[in-house]
C-alpha cells in the first residue's frame, strides 16, 4: 500500500513539475512574442514620421492631414494594452490612407526614392505586425486556456498568473488598408 501510495505522490509532483515548466514555458514565448511586435511596431512608426516628414516637403497635402496622423501615433504610443494597440494601429492605418492615395494626386511624391523605400519599409513592417500579433494571439490563447482549466488552474494559482489580453483588431476596419 505504501507503495501505491509514493507512486501517486511521484505522478503528482511529476505532473505539477510538467504543467508549472508548461506554464513558465508559455509565459515566456508571449512575452516574446509580445516584445518583438513592440520592436516591429516602433519600426514602422519610425517609417511613419519619415513618411509625413517626408510628404510635407512637396507641400502636396493640407496640414489636417499630418495632425490627425501624428495624432493617432500619439494614440498608438499611449495605449496601455494588447487589445487598445490593436485599435490604434487601425486607426492609424485609417489616417494614413490619404498619405497613399494621395500619391496619384501629387505624381512628383510618387517618383520620389525615399518617399517609395519608406512606402515599401512600411508595407513590409505591416506584413511583420501582422505575422508577430497572430503568433503572439497564438501562444496568449494557449496560456490562457491552460490558466483557466482544471487542474492547470492550480499551478497558474500558486504562480500568481492572470490570462494576458489578446491583440485583436476589430473586424469592421481590417478591410481599410493605407494601399487601398
Amino acid at each position: 500500500m505504501e507503495g501505491v501510495l509514493i507512486l501517486f505522490l511521484f505522478a503528482v509532483f511529476g505532473w505539477s513539475l510538467l504543467t508549472y515548466t508548461r506554464l513558465k514555458r508559455l509565459k515566456m514565448r508571449t512575452e516574446e512574442a509580445w516584445s518583438i511586435l513592440n520592436t516591429h511596431l516602433d519600426k514602422q512608426h519610425d517609417c511613419v514620421l519619415s513618411l509625413v516628414e517626408t510628404v510635407q516637403k512637396h507641400n502636396a497635402y493640407n496640414q489636417e492631414i499630418f495632425d490627425r496622423i501624428l495624432q493617432t501615433h500619439t494614440m498608438v504610443l499611449k495605449a496601455a494594452s494588447p487589445d487598445r494597440q490593436a485599435v490604434a494601429e487601425e486607426e492609424l492605418k485609417i489616417a494614413l490612407k490619404p498619405l497613399f492615395t494621395g500619391v496619384l494626386d501629387c505624381p512628383e511624391i510618387g517618383v520620389d526614392a525615399k518617399f517609395v523605400n519608406l512606402r515599401e519599409e512600411f508595407a513590409a513592417q505591416e506584413d511583420k505586425i501582422r505575422r508577430w500579433r497572430d503568433y503572439y494571439n497564438s501562444v496568449a490563447r494557449q496560456l490562457n486556456t491552460m490558466i483557466i482549466r482544471f487542474p492547470h488552474r492550480i499551478i497558474a494559482r500558486r504562480l500568481q498568473m492572470k490570462k494576458v489580453k489578446l491583440c485583436l483588431v476589430p473586424e469592421a476596419k481590417t478591410t481599410l488598408t493605407p494601399f487601398g
